[in-house]
């Protein structure tokens, strides 16, 4: 029995199962009664946690934020992942969504994603590099099981996962090269490495903002 429970692990972590994840496991969220579709799962366990798509708390949040802030308005997605929450923003009426996903590998899922939802992704442009307080290559652990872990690599804490350098850029910097000069919404969700976004931004952006944890 415990053979075949290895066997049957193997499988469902191989290559070619991954492939058929990202295929045919598709996960749909409804807004406004309308679906958001994505896909691109890298195992199925990555699947079973975005099974029922976004929480109606965050999609409410987006509501909300979208109803009280200055039009027009731009929302970023900072840890954008596979782009669940992109998508959502872009539903909820942002004039410009702009994830932010610095693992190579995710971006492509991201913009795949982005491709099966044509008429909410036509005011989302997707940007694979990671923000932070700084600018130049940092090095990334990668997790081939939840992606969504993907995190800086602390130089004093060894790693058994795979690695790769990713592209960092201040949020000042990137908010200049894209034109932006206010923000209606800022989503971050980046593996306890906020404050650093945060301190890249020096004009004072947010003075005036509403946090929620």
């Amino acid at each position: 029995m415990r053979q075949l429970f290895l066997n049957a692990l193997r499988l469902l972590r191989s290559p070619k199962m991954a492939k058929a994840y990202g295929r045919w496991l598709i996960s749909q969220a409804y807004y406004d009664n309308s679906p958001i579709a994505v896909g691109e799962f890298l195992s199925f366990s990555e699947y079973w946690l975005w099974r029922n798509g976004l929480d109606a708390e965050e999609i409410a949040l987006s509501d909300a934020c979208y109803s009280v802030c200055s039009k027009p308005s731009a929302a970023l997605d900072v840890g954008a992942n596979i782009g669940f929450f992109s998508l959502a923003l872009s539903k909820a009426g942002f004039d410009s969504v702009i994830p932010f996903e610095p693992v190579p590998l995710t971006v492509q899922r991201l913009r795949r994603n982005l491709a099966r939802n044509p008429t909410v992704s036509e005011r989302i442009i997707a940007l694979n590099f990671g923000l932070g307080d700084f600018r130049g290559p940092v090095q990334f652990e990668e997790s081939r099981q939840s992606p969504g872990q993907n995190r800086i690599a602390i130089a004093t804490s060894p790693t058994r996962r795979d690695t790769s350098f990713c592209k960092i850029e201040s949020l000042d910097e990137a908010l200049t090269n894209l034109g932006i000069r206010e923000i209606g919404f800022l989503k971050l969700d980046v593996e306890g490495f906020e404050s650093a976004v945060v301190q890249g931004e020096k004009n004072s952006l947010f003075q005036h903002a509403r946090f929620f944890p």
